[in-house]
């Protein structure tokens, strides 16, 4: 199986480099990086092809504090909305443009999460499309399993890996408590790459988010 392993060399690291092993083993197995770090596998239309039933998902749970939040749900019309925004970038294909899921995060929160009615706040949220299904999963978890892609799945291509960081910070400005995030992303280059193991060269943008004056 391919083996993923992600090391940290120090506790500051901007950034996190995951290695791989040869296309020709099995699978994929160990830590896999996911964007905003979110433990969820976000699955497309089932069932597959080949696939005769929908595999039982382990349910995403209720928003609690601390954890990250995965049961909110777009409608379509906020995803053409979004879609809508999208397409003012000159030169994106608003023929081609669409939203599979996102995550928010909320400035003033601890972990950019949401405040609960029972007290402290959840992680960020990730919000799922109509056509998209999401369950639960672990960090460390094989894929493929027999539960999740089907006992005949013996092999799986790595096709891309992305990392995502997000540091929330404050500080004080006359009068003014103000909360920024520096977000950053990395970026596959698949012309660096071959089938079933992650290109060696990625692009990691970053960005300082804050609120307007």
């Amino acid at each position: 199986m391919l083996r993923g392993r992600a090391a940290r060399t120090t506790k500051n690291r901007e950034r996190e480099e995951t290695t791989m092993s040869a296309a020709t083993a099995r699978g994929l197995r160990g830590p896999a990086a996911t964007a905003a770090a979110v433990a969820v596998a976000v699955t497309l239309a089932w069932p597959l092809a080949g696939q005769a039933t929908v595999p039982n998902p382990e349910a995403v749970d209720g928003p609690l504090a601390n954890r990250v939040w995965a049961g909110c749900k777009l409608n379509s019309t906020t995803v053409n909305n979004i879609r809508g925004r999208m397409n003012l970038g000159a030169g994106i294909d608003s023929s081609q443009t669409d939203v599979s899921f996102i995550v928010v995060y909320t400035f003033k929160n601890p972990n950019n999460g949401q405040k609960l009615t029972a007290g402290g706040e959840t992680g960020p949220v990730v919000c799922i499309a109509p056509n998209v299904r999401i369950e639960k999963t672990r960090e460390a978890e094989d894929i493929p399993t027999a539960e999740d892609q089907g006992a005949s799945v013996l092999n799986v291509d790595l096709l891309d890996l992305s990392e995502a960081l997000l540091i929330r910070y404050g500080y004080t400005l006359g009068i003014k408590n103000i909360k920024e995030n520096r977000f950053c992303h990395t970026v596959a280059n698949p012309a660096t790459g071959t089938p079933g193991n992650p290109p060696p060269e990625t692009n990691t943008d970053c960005f300082r988010v804050y609120p307007k004056p």
